[in-house]
């Protein structure tokens, strides 16, 4: 819920962006999460590929029964975008991870399909599979493979870029490549974590040392998570804590000032010099920087069952 709230106002004036996240559940085989924000087909294989994941398809047994039980939970009817599409091939459907349709177990819940009516599909409650315009939006579902190659860090991430910090004891991970600072959110966000919030002045030193020093980076700011509530308002931290809280709490570095009669928005950024700056109008590619994402390590997207546990790999090398 948290995040629902955040991401719906952050991201309320940017389009085709859905960044609401949820744990994923532990199923055999995998993990499998539902997306209940309609998006089109291929937002919604976007949004999954940036989750780790695929947009699910019932490609066995397992899959599919955890699937209908998402559908119709609550006596819900709404079909649900699947991975099986004929995008490559008129009329031949597959599930992004190759299996054909007739390979799978629904395919005796079909009598006929019409691939006129568009090459991608939906399945309901009861398993009824339907073709449907690629561009309609529809709610739909996330499903990650179980991996064994894999071993969950310490910051609960198969992610191993990220790194936790003995003195803040949080995760971070340094993202080279600019972007926005809208873009730099919702890819944080993606990946289970948050643009780092500078809590105090400690934070703000092993971040900055975290950045430039152990990353050698040659950057002259980077994105972090913190903006402005409206024009000439007050700073908010992408966990709405107000700035004056933070820094009052904490004695930060900044340079921040409300922009009265400016009619752009205006984000967080931490400079070389280790303190907090602004950039204008975060939607914009002029004000693209690197930037850094933060994550509990108790917050786990993909829960690892008994099986796994035995394979947490814990890193020794963590930064000061």
């Amino acid at each position: 819920m948290f995040l629902l709230i955040i991401c719906g106002f952050i991201l309320s004036n940017t389009a085709d962006v859905s960044c609401y996240d949820s744990d994923y559940e532990a199923i055999r085989g995998g993990w499998i999460k539902p997306h209940k924000v309609m998006a089109t087909w291929f937002d919604a294989v976007e949004q999954c590929n940036k989750e780790g994941a695929l947009l699910a398809s019932p490609i066995n047994e397992d899959i599919l029964n955890h699937m209908i039980s998402i559908i119709g939970t609550n006596g819900h009817t709404t079909p649900y975008f699947i991975g099986n599409n004929a995008n490559i091939k008129s009329g031949l459907y597959v599930s992004l991870e190759g299996v054909p349709l007739s390979n799978m177990p629904v395919i005796s819940m079909i009598e006929v399909l019409d691939p006129r009516a568009g090459p991608c599909m939906v399945m309901d409650h009861k398993m009824l599979l339907s073709v449907v315009s690629c561009t309609s939006r529809r709610p739909y579902m996330c499903y990650k493979a179980r991996d064994d190659h894999l071993n969950m860090t310490e910051c609960g991430t198969f992610d191993k870029k990220y790194i936790r910090s003995l003195k803040t004891g949080s995760c971070y991970k340094y993202h080279a490549e600019k972007v926005n600072w809208v873009t730099a959110y919702e890819t944080c966000i993606n990946e289970g974590a948050y643009l780092a919030v500078l809590n105090d002045n400690k934070e703000q030193i092993s971040v900055r040392d975290f950045i430039w020093d152990q990353n050698n980076s040659g950057a002259e700011y980077v994105h972090i998570g913190l903006l402005e509530w409206k024009v000439g308002g007050p700073w908010f931290s992408v966990h709405w804590e107000p700035f004056e809280k933070i820094y009052n709490r904490g004695f930060i570095q900044s340079e921040l000032q409300s922009h009265v009669g400016n009619c752009q928005d205006h984000r967080g950024v931490l400079s070389a010099t280790g303190k907090v700056s602004y950039t204008k109008d975060g939607s914009s590619n002029l004000n693209a920087y690197q930037f850094i994402c933060e994550k509990d390590p108790t917050y786990i997207r993909f829960p690892l069952d008994n099986m796994l546990q035995g394979k947490l790999m814990i890193k020794e090398n963590a930064p000061g």
